[in-house]
């Protein structure tokens, strides 16, 4: 199994915490937001 390089920063950053976490809690340290958070909802630098 072969895994890109943001699985393989995921496993890696859940196998060195400390405590228990769930994977979502890395989400936004490996993909961090593009928009200031000022941005207005409707955005589309917000929009997923």
């Amino acid at each position: 199994m072969t895994l890109n390089a943001d699985e393989h920063e995921l496993l890696h950053r859940i196998a060195r915490s400390p405590k228990p976490v769930a994977a979502s809690d890395f989400f936004h340290t490996i993909h961090p937001p593009n928009f200031e958070r000022s941005a207005a909802e409707e955005d589309p630098r917000r929009l997923a």
